[in-house]
């Protein structure tokens, strides 16, 4: 390799490791103020039009829905329409709307992503750079650090103004994804702590299957 070649191959190598600190960096800063903005909030209210999409399966499907959140804890109720997914941080309850019936299991962080950690997602096992605007949204991409996980990728969408995220991606290795877009944010819904419990009083006949015994 000639004198040139060798000069141009290392001053590119040093530009690629500086955009890719840089990217690394505005990841990080863009992320950090969603996640102190969240923090900042009591509670939370979005309405959102989800869309699960999987080549293999041949399933393109498409659903409403609105989740309530009480920030910085485990606690959340996600209306889906058919379903209702309620949780006060210790027991989950899963109520289908057309068979009534409730179904309640113990809360485990493993089992569902509850709808508050896509705003701190970043905080823990992932890897994320900045990978510039796209339809007046700063996009941020999130790589698991296990490869193991099924997840091979998370889009972010955040509104450069209100550092709100409006979008979110989840992309599975199988080929499958999964798109959150939230049409509207309500933060410091009043919200008290009962919200978040099912009350099965308010359901006459309700089949319950407890799974917690």
């Amino acid at each position: 390799m000639n004198k040139f070649l060798l000069f141009s191959f290392v001053f590119s190598s040093i530009l690629s490791t500086q955009t890719q600190a840089q990217d690394y960096n505005k990841g990080k800063e863009i992320l950090a103020k969603v996640s102190k903005k969240y923090k900042s909030y009591t509670t939370v209210k979005a309405d959102f039009k989800s869309v699960m999409n999987s080549p293999q399966d041949k399933i393109n499907l498409e659903q409403k829905g609105t989740f309530f959140l009480r920030s910085n804890s485990n606690k959340y109720k996600v209306d889906m329409g058919a379903q209702t997914i309620t949780s006060d941080g210790k027991k989950v309850w899963t109520y289908v709307k057309e068979a009534n019936e409730v179904q309640i299991d113990n809360f485990n962080p493993k089992n569902g992503l509850n709808p508050a950690e896509i705003f701190t997602i970043y905080e823990k096992g992932y890897i994320y750079a900045y990978m510039g605007d796209e339809g007046g949204l700063q996009l941020v991409e999130l790589t698991p650090k296990d490869k193991t996980q099924s997840i091979f990728k998370v889009k972010l969408f955040i509104d450069k103004i209100n550092s709100n995220i409006r979008r979110a991606k989840i992309i599975q290795k199988d080929g499958s994804n999964f798109t959150y877009e939230i049409t509207t944010f309500t933060p410091n819904f009043p919200l008290n702590n009962a919200f978040f419990i099912f009350d099965k009083t308010k359901f006459p006949k309700v089949i319950v299957t407890d799974l917690t015994k």
